[in-house]
């Protein structure tokens, strides 16, 4: 999205103003924000849930790696899929529902198995918001304009972690 093409020209490529790319940009990158923040703050916060629940090392090392990322990366692809075919704010709106619930309830486990359940569901929550924003954002930008797309989504990630530790001290 070059900064010298006018609505129209924007408009009559994608079929988007400009003004409704920009606003669409801003939600997929809160929710890529979110998405990070929610991981962080886990991290920064694995001692107090250690104490709390009485966890094993190893336990916490299922919490806060395999479980999450196992199902994290495994079920992109399938949701990957799922977002060709189906429609992809939808995927994006349970993706962001799940995992935010699955992180809520978190704070409610009363163990390691009612914890290792809810991350798992944060993993596969979180999995589906990167492959629909980005199939959206290639279907909704310019060619010369989606890296800069891809790099303002990108920038997500960064900021989430940011604000996730930011936030988690706080905690």
């Amino acid at each position: 999205m070059n900064s010298n093409e006018s609505d129209a020209e924007v408009a009559s490529e994608t079929g988007y103003s400009k003004g409704y790319l920009r606003y669409a940009l801003g939600m997929f990158l809160l929710i890529y924000i979110v998405n990070f923040v929610d991981r962080q703050i886990f991290s920064i916060l694995i001692e107090p849930i250690k104490e709390e629940i009485d966890l094993s090392d190893t336990q916490l090392g299922l919490l806060g790696g395999i479980s999450f990322a196992l199902f994290y990366a495994t079920m992109g692809l399938p949701i990957a899929r799922l977002s060709d075919q189906h429609s992809r704010k939808w995927i994006i709106i349970v993706s962001l529902v799940v995992f935010s619930l699955m992180t809520t309830f978190s704070g409610f486990a009363a163990g390691f198995i009612s914890l290792l359940i809810l991350r798992i569901g944060v993993g596969i929550g979180e999995a589906g918001v990167n492959p629909a924003s980005q199939s959206i954002i290639a279907d909704y930008f310019p060619p010369q304009g989606r890296a800069f797309a891809m790099a303002i989504l990108m920038l997500g990630g960064s900021l989430g972690i940011m604000l996730g530790f930011v936030g988690g001290g706080f905690i």
